[in-house]
């Protein structure tokens, strides 16, 4: 027999395994290579849309300076640096002239002239750029000047086509107007001018031909726009882009470009580095799903081999025995392994270049499909060639040591320690990193392969863990079932215990690709849940309104916005945003009234416990009597009554302290100093001073002022209104200054009504009333009745929100009774308080008090004491007040604000519950409380951040007569976001408003779950394989098996169902590990996984595992009907051999 014809006989007799080793490795080499390019071709996608669907300004920077005296040499050094310094990235270079903004004679604003060889009719663009409204577009040097303005400004100006601007003194002859084609479009990098023609006080743009750009004054700008071509750019450009935007502006400062200096602006950097990092992340975690591919992979072509060996090892005896040489066996054994490696790897390669063509970018992959195809060919002729030396050297040797099986469970015993011990390993690398994604100590980032390989090393173990329990498993049951009559578990149970290195093989197969589709589904559902954490954690409510910036009115009750009254909304809220420091930590401060925490207030799973968060940052002030303004009120009438008398003998013992000074020192120092006493008319100057500096205010009309405080039920806040001052009359005189001095004091009775507008709204109750008492450095008394404060409005006209004295009696004041009693010397550093009693009831409110003298050391000073009127439930919220304007330090309250602040903020400083720490935010330094550790705060992603209750907040505000003024934003929970943006977008006073999609999460994660997805189904296919090879080899190794129990008295049903239930049972306890494997191994890795896909810089939410069941049951359910449908082929081929009567075995 020749050569050709002993190998091609020798393939035709193992034709079933041949071929399964052919589709396997053809398989195989299909899904590997397309799952790595397809992973190739999603990150060139991704990094196109990173800057393909980025703003302008964000996919591109601008770099200025000023015109050159030689513009064409500028132009082309500028392109040459700036070409060299992205290549080998395709950029598009934009070059524009931009005046300095110019008055135009007898029009408003300033205009903006422009100039460039892109805003010419020759450009190739120009069409797609610019629509011309009206006129022709400029053409070269003109006497004047011709001109293209934007048709927003013609409008703004009202002038058109022919009028003749003076801009800056150069008379400019309009030819046409312009609008842009789109204002989005990248040339334009987001001015704000070419939206509408005019932004900020600036008008334009004014287009003119760029010979006559210098002709406006100054040296105008030159600025160079790079965009990099979207369409074009590689994932590996990302690094670089990010690199080189960062450093152009040095780059560009050479004496052939720069002018002036060189200013780049443009975000190009950061948005090419958080998409380089993105990338790096799925590069990073493609490395799991491919390790698993790989793995299943080469364990199925190993065991398919194996069982190839094992079902010729009689042949090769034969062989050797008749006289064949290892070489011989070898050769031919290694010529049919090459065939079948290049076959399968060119129908694999072939296959995975035709799925790349249906990829986007994936035709960019042709080279790494093939170099996939390529190695794959190679790692399959490698295993069918170590399986074969394997198999002829122990053969060859005529040794029985294999066959008494002590060197394979040795091996095993061995094997299984090393893949333990290697899992250990990667498991623990994963954990440290917490990613395969590492930093280096450079900054760069790298994948860690040992870290990678965790979950694919840990089904490993677990898989030869399940091969390790099966025998003593089977055993076990063998002997239970010894005495049974039932023959079927008895059977089953031995064959399984006996040929357990046959079955190894669909036990690791079905563990691995259940397990791993079991991570996959984890991994797929935790990440995806991540992702929408982090996007409703940055969302913080269903919709979120912008209030517009404006001045708030100190004279008007405000009422604090609100989208309650939009139809769908369940729950408004206003929240008030800023930004501090706690330390030197740059830290995101939201405050709002934590009673709307899962309310209006989206609060993501895990980041907080509402309730006790709640109880522990939330405010005590609640008013506890119910003086409620009336929604429709437009106006509030308060009526006061107020007499002030001073202290007639203080302010005479003043004055007779002057007359003595004037006359017996003023007048010696005087002569001591000048040589001569002083005239009798200095000494009378002297002494009319010095008893004005006594009577000081008194001599004139003094004001009290007011200010109500009401408490804003919806917000949780308090709000402040100042009323217009009363002027009072001291009622002081002086007889004779010049001569003796006396004083008279008399009792000047005031009453006076003022009035305070209000803005009509619900929910709004009067808490307290500041009275501000002018100081004049001597005492006097007061009395001071507020008896009406009745109301203004369509309805409820002359409500009188004093007119309840139960109510009234229970407010206070703050204020002492009587002077505190000094200790020692500390009698003249005291300052003197305002002392007095409050009383309500009928009359209203009546305070009688002593004043004017708050610091012993100040003489006719302007201060103002503030003596609080308090509902009970603020009456803690204010002292006597300190003066208007001066500084209230950070110990104006006794307690501190309690916040809650992140886990990671509290790393920082090591910050525990009850610690007291300085948040510096919301425009002033607040001493605070930890109240609580949280893990993220609701509608940030950062991780530095602070809650804050508003009434809470409030409370530390009013001690100093603040408030926390109009909110930033109003969040609102809705049934219909969308519609309930769209109509707080026309409500007044609001700027923008956004709904739940509004909140962009990069997610770098999608295109890694997809290829788990594909690793899974691929471990799927090839488990399915790998048992259908088994099922067909024990068929026929067991052939002559059938004729024996035939012989015994087995019935062909019976065979056929032990045979069935022999494959059913081992398959469904490998499915069942397979499913405690994939658990367990998530548990291990999948959170660390999924977390490592949040950007840097962003809050760390809980990852819990969650399933993605669909595709997860939809591959199992795939899987099942595979194995069923293999068990009903082998049930049917095991009866038809029981049932053949004529098979005889052949004997040699």
């Amino acid at each position: 027999m020749g050569f050709a014809a002993l190998l091609a006989k020798r393939a035709r007799a193992g034709l079933g395994l041949l071929l399964t080793i052919l589709v396997l490795a053809a398989g195989t080499t299909a899904i590997i290579a397309g799952t790595l390019g397809y992973s190739e071709a999603a990150a060139t996608t991704a990094a196109r849309h990173a800057l393909g669907d980025a703003a302008p300004t964000e996919a591109g920077i601008r770099a200025q300076t000023r015109l050159a005296e030689d513009p064409g040499a500028q132009d082309s050094a500028a392109s040459q640096i700036i070409r060299q310094a992205f290549a080998p990235t395709e950029v598009l270079i934009q070059r524009t002239i931009a005046s300095e903004p110019r008055t135009v004679a007898d029009q408003d604003g300033r205009v903006i002239v422009m100039a460039g060889p892109a805003l010419t009719a020759e450009d190739e663009l120009f069409t797609e750029r610019i629509e011309v409204v009206e006129g022709a577009w400029p053409q070269g040097d003109s006497e004047p000047i011709q001109g293209a303005l934007h048709a927003g400004a013609a409008e703004l100006w009202g002038v058109g086509v022919g009028d003749i601007l003076d801009v800056g003194g150069a008379p400019v002859e309009l030819t046409a107007l312009w609008r842009p084609m789109d204002p989005q479009d990248a040339f334009w990098f987001d001015d704000p001018l070419i939206e509408a023609g005019s932004s900020d006080g600036q008008v334009g743009p004014l287009v003119v031909p760029e010979s006559a750009a210098g002709s406006f004054g100054s040296t105008p700008f030159v600025r160079f726009t790079v965009q990099p071509d979207a369409d074009r750019v590689l994932p590996a450009d990302m690094p670089r882009l990010a690199a080189v935007a960062a450093d152009l502006d040095r780059d560009l400062q050479v004496p052939e470009v720069s002018v002036r200096g060189v200013t780049v602006e443009g975000d190009l950097a950061p948005t090419a580095a958080t998409a380089s990092r993105n990338l790096a992340t799925a590069r990073a975690l493609n490395l799991v799903p491919v390790t698993l591919l790989l793995l299943v992979s080469l364990i199925a072509l190993v065991q398919i081999a194996r069982l190839q060996a094992q079902a010729r090892a009689g042949e090769v005896e034969l062989l050797i025995a008749r006289g064949a040489s290892r070489g011989q066996v070898l050769g031919w054994s290694v010529l049919e392994a090459l065939a079948v490696s290049v076959v399968a790897a060119a129908l694999g390669t072939a296959a995975g270049l035709g799925v790349m063509q249906l990829v986007p970018a994936g035709d960019l992959q042709t080279g790494l499909v093939v170099r996939t195809g390529l190695l794959s060919g190679v790692a399959v002729l490698a295993s069918l060639v170590v399986v074969a030396v394997l198999q002829v050297r122990a053969l060859a040797a005529r040794s029985a040591t294999d066959r008494s099986g002590r060197t394979r469970t040795v091996a095993a015993l061995g094997t299984l320690v090393l893949t333990l011990g290697a899992a250990a390993i990667s498991w623990w690398q994963l954990n440290r990193y917490g990613s395969p994604l590492v930093t280096s100590e450079d900054g760069s980032l790298r994948t860690d392969l040992v870290a990678g390989a965790a979950p694919a090393l840990l089904l490993a173990a677990a898989a030869l863990l399940a091969t390790t329990v099966l025998g003593p498993v089977a055993r076990f049951v063998e002997a239970l079932s010894r005495r049974s009559r039932g023959l079927l578990t008895h059977l089953v149970s031995a064959q399984v215990s006996r040929r357990i290195v046959v079955y190894a093989v669909p036990v690791v197969l079905t563990v691995l690709a259940v397990g791993a589709t079991t991570v996959s589904g984890l991994y797929a559902g935790t990440s995806a849940n991540l992702r929408d954490g982090i996007a409703s954690l940055g969302r913080g409510a269903d919709v979120r309104a912008v209030v517009a910036p404006g001045p708030v009115s100190r004279t008007t009750l405000a009422t604090v916005p609100t989208l309650a009254d939009i139809e769908g909304v369940g729950a408004s809220a206003p929240v008030w945003l800023s930004n501090g420091r706690v330390g030197s930590t740059v830290v995101s401060y939201t405050a709002l009234p934590v009673d709307q925490l899962g309310e209006a207030v989206s609060v993501p799973e895990g980041i907080l416990d509402v309730p006790e968060v709640s109880a522990a940052v939330s405010g005590t002030t609640r008013p506890e009597t119910a003086l409620l303004l009336p929604e429709s009120a437009t106006a509030l009438n308060l009526s006061l009554d107020l007499s002030v008398i001073p202290d007639e003998e203080e302010l005479q013992e003043q004055l007779d302290s002057v007359v003595t000074w004037i006359t017996e020192l003023y007048a010696a120092d005087y002569e001591a100093e000048f040589g001569q006493p002083p005239s009798a008319e200095e000494l009378e100057a002297e002494q009319r001073q010095q008893v004005q500096h006594v009577i000081g205010t008194f001599g004139q009309d003094e004001q009290l002022t007011i200010s109500l405080w009401f408490w804003d039920e919806a917000s949780g806040s308090l709000l402040r209104v100042e009323a217009p001052p009363v002027d009072f009359d001291f009622g002081v005189s002086v007889d004779d200054p010049a001569g003796r001095p006396q004083v008279a004091v008399s009792r000047v009775p005031m009453a006076a009504t003022v009035q305070v507008p209000v803005d009509p709204g619900p929910g709004r109750s009067l808490v307290g009333i500041d009275l501000g008492f002018p100081q004049t450095g001597y005492f006097y008394d007061v009395e001071a009745s507020i008896s009406t404060l009745t109301t203004t409005g369509e309805e409820g006209t002359g409500t009188n929100l004093l007119a309840d004295p139960t109510a009234l009696a229970s407010w206070q004041t703050p204020i002492p009774t009587e002077w505190p009693e000094p200790e020692g010397d500390l009698v003249d550093q005291v300052a003197i308080p305002t002392t007095g009693t409050l009383a309500g009831g009928e009359d209203g409110l009546v305070l009688t008090a002593v004043t004017g003298r708050e610091d012993l050391n100040t003489l006719n000073n302007d201060t103002v004491a503030v003596v609080p009127l308090r509902d009970p439930g603020l009456a803690g919220s204010g002292a006597t007040g300190p003066a208007e304007g001066q500084d209230t330090g950070d110990g104006t309250s006794d307690e501190a604000l309690p916040v809650a602040i992140t886990q990671s903020l509290a790393e920082t400083g090591n910050f525990q519950v009850g610690m007291g720490i300085t948040v510096q935010g919301f425009n002033r330094n607040i001493p605070a409380r930890v109240a609580a550790i949280i893990t993220a705060v609701p509608g940030t992603t950062a991780p530095h951040s602070v809650l804050v209750d508003t009434s809470a907040l409030s409370t530390h505000l009013v001690v100093s007569g603040d408030t926390l003024g109009a909110p930033t934003q109003l969040w609102a929970s809705s049934a219909d976001p969308e519609a309930t943006a769209a109509a707080a977008q026309g409500l007044p006073g609001i700027a923008a408003a956004t709904g739940v999609g509004a909140v962009s999460i990069t997610d770098a994660a999608s295109a890694v779950r997809l290829v788990f997805w594909v690793a899974s189904a691929g471990a799927v296919l090839l488990a399915v394989t790998g048992i259908g090879a088994v099922a067909a080899n024990l068929l026929r190794v067991r052939r002559p098996e059938v004729s024996v129990l035939r012989a015994l008295g087995m019935t062909p049903g019976g065979q056929a169902r032990a045979r069935a239930a022999e494959l059913a049972a081992v398959v469904l306890a490998s499915l069942g590990l397979g499913l405690l494997s994939g658990w367990l191994v998530g548990r291990l890795v999948v959170p660390e996984l999924s977390r490592s896909t949040t950007l840097a810089g962003q809050a760390q939410l809980p990852a819990p595992l969650v399933l993605e069941a669909p595709f997860w049951a939809g591959l199992l359910l795939g899987l099942c009907l595979a194995l069923a449908l293999l068990l009903v082929v082998l049930y049917l081929t095991v009866r038809d051999q029981a049932l053949d009567r004529e098979y005889r075995e052949e004997i040699r």
